[in-house]
């Protein structure tokens, strides 16, 4: 699974500065039958049009992905973050990092 892409900073097909991508997440988990999952899905991050103008204001940041035990909403499976906004005219959007921690 994967977190949003960030907002662009332009409304034409090609921008120059993009939105940052998403983390990408995986894992491998046994589960018990009848057990349910719970999804929740980032959007990409928009681009706001200036009023009056063809150009954009900096694009959005990119939601995150989550999955979750229905039975234990307090322990995310899964989480995937959202890549970073582009800035108005100055740079792309960070890409979003995957750090790995384990419970203890």
């Amino acid at each position: 699974m994967q977190g949003a892409r960030g907002g662009h900073a332009s409304l034409d097909t090609n921008p120059t500065y993009r939105g940052g991508l998403g983390a990408r997440a995986w894992g491998t988990f046994r589960l018990k039958a009848g057990s349910v999952l719970i999804f929740v899905i980032g959007q990409m991050g928009n681009n706001v049009p200036v009023a009056g103008s063809s150009s954009s204001q900096g694009g959005g940041g990119g939601g995150g992905t989550f999955v979750w035990l229905e039975s234990d909403p307090s322990v995310p499976l899964l989480v995937a973050g959202g890549g970073g906004g582009a800035a108005y005219t100055t740079n792309s959007g960070s890409n979003a990092a995957l750090r790995f921690s384990r419970p203890t």
